[in-house]
């Protein structure tokens, strides 16, 4: 038995050819779901927390208290001393007492060291770039700390220090606190940044299958499946009109030529009318003359794509 050719293969009519687009349209539809949920896509990770957080948080809660303390001591002197200076008759404007004046002092200091530590500690970390593979180590270390938070948490460190060692307390015992309180914040620092990192991982992932939802619902022929659905919907079509097992080659050649149908619907005609008009004034045969370039079918030509890669269906100017 002869092999079919493509001009044996009988095409699809026009109602036969919207229904494979309606039939693709559907798939995709299909695919696409329900409009996804930033819940669907949390992971279950491993737990950040653990038995072991509760003696941290009991070890860094006390540390905090007695490093609070000091600092206390320390701002209390340095506003007493402050307020001190102000020369009462020459001064103009609001003026706080004393008391107000060194509350306000000890209370913002002390928001600005361990909790400022611990913050800026958590944006550098999750600012600070990733080590490239062809990297040293010390151009990393560089780069690295080259950050405005990174030396913001070093500076609350270096206060929280200062602050416990001009307390007035003995040395170890003003060392202590702001060392474990330090340290605690490293390691909360670390859970804090995993924690940021994991929400980004599913914001990244929730984002992208919502702009191909979203993709789906607004322009569907421009979905990523459209044209592979369509071409398969034309191939079932053609096959069953036929009623044929058809060789792949001619089966995607039959594809492609029901595809051309809106190629050259769209194409500007003007030199064909001008090869039609010659012919005819030569008495030729213009068949071949009348023919858009875009027929002119090879195998290098299958399939058809457009210029992003995915192919799709001209669109009226």
């Amino acid at each position: 038995m002869a092999e079919p050719t493509l001009t044996k293969i009988r095409g699809l009519t026009n109602r036969e050819y919207d229904a494979c687009r309606d039939e693709a349209i559907e798939r995709v539809k299909a695919k696409a779901g329900v409009k996804p949920q930033r819940k669907d896509f949390q992971r279950n990770y491993e737990p950040l927390f653990s038995v072991l957080d509760i003696f941290a948080l009991l070890v860094g809660l006390s540390a905090w208290a007695v490093s609070s303390a000091h600092i206390l001591i320390h701002t209390g002197q340095m506003a007493y001393a402050s307020y001190q200076t102000v020369d009462k008759s020459a001064y103009a404007g609001t003026l706080w007492d004393a008391t107000l004046y060194g509350n306000l002092h000890q209370i913002g200091f002390i928001v600005l060291a361990e909790t400022a530590m611990i913050l800026f500690a958590v944006m550098w970390s999750a600012s600070k770039p990733q080590r490239r593979p062809n990297q040293h180590i010390v151009a990393y270390m560089l780069q690295s700390v080259l950050s405005i938070p990174f030396w913001l948490a070093v500076m609350t460190a270096i206060f929280v220090v200062v602050a416990n060692v001009q307390s007035g307390i003995g040395a170890l015992e003003s060392i202590l606190p702001p060392a474990v309180t330090i340290g605690l914040g490293i390691y909360a620092e670390g859970k804090l940044a995993e924690l940021i990192r994991r929400r980004q991982d599913v914001t990244t992932r929730y984002l992208k299958e919502l702009a191909s939802w979203e993709a789906a619902q607004r322009n569907i022929e421009r979905h990523p499946d459209f044209l592979p659905f369509f071409r398969q919907a034309i191939a079932a079509r053609l096959q069953r009109k036929n009623q044929d097992e058809l060789p792949l080659v001619v089966l995607r050649q039959a594809v492609a030529r029901e595809m051309q149908r809106e190629v050259w619907a769209y194409e500007d005609d003007s030199h064909i009318v001008e090869q039609v008009q010659e012919a005819m004034r030569s008495g030729a045969n213009f068949t071949q003359a009348a023919m858009p370039q875009s027929m002119n079918l090879t195998l290098e030509m299958m399939p058809v794509k457009s210029g992003n890669g995915h192919g799709t269906r001209p669109t009226p100017g």
